[in-house]
C-alpha cells in the first residue's frame, strides 16, 4: 500500500546541543531593519546514518528546518521507508492496519536519536511526500523482464517523459513515467532492485534465499513529489483541506484508486497500440518467429518490415496490423503480399512464448480495470 513518506512534525523537543543534529546546512539574508536572519537551516547527521548503514541497519533520514518563509519555525521532517521501518526491507507490503505500530516504531527511533514527540504529533504530521505501491507476481508469463518490454510499449503519461531503465548486466528493469514538479509512476523489478541495492541483513538474508530462486515480482509505485502534489492528488478524498496528515493519506482505497487511475490511463490507454515504431525491439519476438523470417527470406529491408509488422499484430491485432500496412506499403500490391506474407506465418501455427494480450489484461484485472474495446487483443497465431 505505502511505500515511503515524509512527513513535516511542528510539536516535538530535542535535547540542547543534540549530537545527531550535528551537520548544518543553510543560508541568511537580512530582513527589512537590516536584521540578519535565518533564511533557511538544517541540521542533521550524515555520519550517523552512513556508520549504521554500514551495519546492515536502516535509519530513515531526519532532519530540522528553520526558515524565514516558515516565520522562523523548526520542524523536524522524517523521510522513511515503512517497510524497511518494519521488515528491515521492502519486500513485503504495509496494510492499513499496520499505522498504528508504524507510529511505535517512529516514536521509538526519535527516542534513539534524542528526539521526543507524541503519538499524535507523529500521526498529525503533514505529508510533503508519499509513495503507494502493489506488487504483482507475473512469474507465470515469465521474467519480469519479458513483461516490462510488453508494458514498456505504453509510453504515454500526461505531462511526463517516459524512460525505461537497465542494470549494468543490461537487463530491463524499470519503466518510469516522470514528472519532475509533481509526481512520478514507475514499474519495476523489486526483486532485482533488493538484490541490487539491499543493504540492511534483512536485505541480504532475502538476497541468499532468492539468488537461485528468483520470483517475478513487478511493483507499481506512484510517487507524489510535494505538498502541492500530494494535495493535487488526495484533494478527491478530501475535497475541503490543503494539508493531509500521515493518518489521513494511509488508507487502503485512497492507495487503491490512485494506482488504478494511473494503471487505467497509462496501460489501457486507446492509443498505446500506435507506439510501435522503428525503434521497436525486435529481440522480444518469439524465436520461431525470427528463426521462420530469417530461413525464408534474405532481402534485410523486407525481414525489418516483417519483424515490425508482426510486432504491430502483437500488439494490436490483425484489424491494427491491417492499417499499419496501409499507412507503410507503397502499392495495393505490396500490401496483400505483405499480409499474405504474416499469415504464413500463421499458418504454420508458430506462437509466442508470452502473448502481449496476455501480461496486459492480467496487470488490468488485478487492478480492477476492464480493458477497453480498442485495446482488447486478439489471439495472435
Amino acid at each position: 500500500m505505502i511505500d515511503s513518506v515524509r512527513i513535516r512534525i511542528s510539536n516535538f523537543h530535542s535535547v540542547e546541543n543534540n549530537p545527531y543534529f550535528q551537520d548544518a546546512k543553510g543560508s541568511f539574508d537580512n530582513d527589512k531593519n537590516g536584521k540578519k536572519r535565518i533564511k533557511k537551516l538544517i541540521h542533521t547527521s550524515d555520519q550517523f546514518r552512513k556508520s549504521q548503514q554500514a551495519k546492515g541497519i536502516y535509519i530513515m533520514k531526519y532532519w530540522t528546518h528553520q526558515s524565514s518563509f516558515n516565520r522562523g519555525n523548526n520542524y523536524l521532517y522524517l523521510e522513511v521507508s515503512l517497510p524497511k521501518l518494519k521488515y528491515g526491507q521492502n519486500y513485503y507490503e504495509i496494510s492499513e492496519a499496520d499505522l498504528e505500530v508504524l507510529i511505535d516504531s517512529i516514536i521509538s527511533f526519535l527516542a534513539s536519536i534524542k528526539v521526543s514527540a507524541s503519538r499524535n504529533s507523529v500521526r498529525d504530521g503533514v505529508v510533503t511526500m508519499v509513495s503507494y505501491c502493489k506488487n504483482l507476481n507475473v512469474k507465470a508469463f515469465g521474467t519480469t523482464e519479458e513483461a516490462l518490454a510488453i508494458l514498456a510499449h505504453s509510453k504515454y503519461r500526461f505531462r511526463s517523459s517516459f524512460e525505461p531503465k537497465f542494470n549494468p548486466n543490461g537487463q530491463l528493469t524499470h519503466l518510469e513515467y516522470f514528472n519532475r514538479t509533481s509526481s512520478h509512476f514507475v514499474v519495476y523489478d523489486q526483486i532485482q532492485s533488493l538484490l541490487d541495492q539491499g543493504f540492511t541483513k534483512e536485505e541480504k538474508e532475502i538476497h541468499r534465499k532468492l539468488a537461485d530462486n528468483k520470483e517475478s515480482i513487478l511493483r507499481f509505485e506512484l510517487t507524489l513529489h510535494n505538498v502541492t502534489s500530494v494535495r493535487q492528488f488526495l484533494s478527491k478524498f478530501y475535497p475541503s483541506k490543503k494539508n493531509f496528515t500521515l493518518a489521513e493519506v494511509f488508507k487502503y482505497n485512497i492507495a487503491n484508486d490512485l494506482l488504478k487511475h494511473e494503471v487505467d490511463q497509462i496501460f489501457n490507454h486507446p492509443l498505446n497500440g500506435l507506439v510501435v515504431s522503428k525503434d521497436y525491439d525486435y529481440r522480444q519476438l518469439n524465436q520461431q518467429v525470427k528463426d521462420f523470417i530469417e530461413k525464408n527470406y534474405s532481402d534485410g529491408k523486407l525481414k525489418a518490415q516483417l519483424y515490425q509488422a508482426v510486432g504491430v499484430l502483437r500488439l494490436e491485432g490483425w484489424a491494427g496490423l491491417k492499417n499499419h500496412l496501409k499507412q507503410t506499403t507503397g502499392s495495393r500490391s505490396t500490401y496483400f503480399r505483405r499480409l499474405k506474407e504474416i499469415k504464413d506465418i500463421e499458418v504454420r501455427g508458430i506462437e509466442l512464448n508470452v502473448p502481449d494480450g496476455a501480461v496486459l489484461n492480467f496487470v488490468l484485472q488485478e487492478f480492477g480495470i476492464n480493458p477497453k474495446s480498442s485495446q482488447k487483443q486478439q489471439s495472435l497465431f
